[in-house]
């Protein structure tokens, strides 16, 4: 015969924390940010990425104005659309190793 109470009480298992990724961003444009080119616009929304990295999320159509690949040169308009990746956050003490940081150790030289 098994019995349905057992001696031991029964625990809920731990619940672990999972930190959800960074989501996308869907900017608007507004009317100061009319008439300025994507990279001038992103550069400025990302500052402290180098322009390589902005000019390579464009690229790979990362970036989308109104659910198209845009180039660089695309001047924006008020009302549209701009989407946006999760920004890397470089330079925090978690990320020291980000090729973006510039609080990176320097590597000793032999000569």
């Amino acid at each position: 015969m098994k019995s349905t109470l057992s001696s031991q009480p029964q625990t809920k298992p731990a619940k672990t924390k999972v930190k959800a990724a960074p989501a996308v961003r869907l900017e608007t444009i507004g009317p100061e940010e009319a008439g300025q080119r994507l990279d001038n616009y992103l550069l400025r929304w990302a500052k402290g990425v180098p322009k390589s990295h902005v000019y390579r999320i464009i690229r790979s159509g990362e970036v989308r104005v109104n659910k198209k690949r845009a180039e660089p040169t695309t001047r924006l308009v008020e009302g549209d659309v701009v989407r946006v990746p999760p920004r890397q956050n470089c330079g925090t003490r978690s990320n020291r190793g980000c090729k973006h940081s510039s609080n990176q150790i320097p590597r000793p030289r032999f000569f």
